[in-house]
């Protein structure tokens, strides 16, 4: 809230924090402090988003899909930010690491146990996974199976749609695209 004591750092400015934890073993602990002073302004907006976030904290192009940025205020079911959403100052922040990427069709999160190479949330409808290759892309998404083929040999489809519908109680259905 503006003007919490919490929220203001020693020179009474506004300050936009963030908590959380970079890692499974780390503790959750303050990620970052800044003020508007502390930034490098490109231009007379004076506006940052939640891209300007993981640049701040350090985390590479290649690692952000596997983090999720939240305001926090409390609200129920609160959706995490895009990295488009714009921040502010004297507002607090939690970042939270998955162990896999959201969904690349509905934003959901994986709820596959164990080790896999095949995201799902319960279907084969929405399967994704982390490419091997570097560039713009974060994360490959396959609606229906389409695309499986471009990725993965059809031992490794096979074995992965196995285990999703052993995890799940579902059949793999006769018309996936693979």
């Amino acid at each position: 809230m503006e003007g919490d004591p919490e929220s203001l750092p020693a020179a009474g400015r506004p300050s936009l924090r963030v908590l959380g934890r970079l890692s499974e073993d780390d503790v959750t602990k303050v990620l970052l402090v800044v003020t508007e002073d502390d930034v490098t302004w490109p231009d007379e907006n004076r506006e940052l988003d939640a891209y300007d976030v993981f640049t701040f904290i350090g985390i590479g192009r290649d690692e952000r899909c596997l983090f999720d940025l939240f305001r926090s205020e409390p609200a129920q079911n609160q959706e995490p930010l895009e990295y488009s959403d714009q921040v502010h100052f004297g507002k607090v922040y939690t970042i939270v690491k998955r162990p896999c990427a959201r969904c690349t069709l509905c934003r959901s999160c994986c709820t596959r146990s164990g080790a896999h190479s095949l995201c799902s949330h319960g279907s084969f409808a929405h399967l994704w996974c982390r490419p091997q290759r570097l560039g713009d892309v974060e994360v490959e998404g396959y609606h229906n199976g389409a695309g499986l083929t471009t990725r993965f040999s059809y031992d490794e489809i096979r074995t992965e749609l196995t285990l999703i519908g052993r995890q799940y109680g579902i059949t793999i259905p006769d018309g996936l695209n693979v």
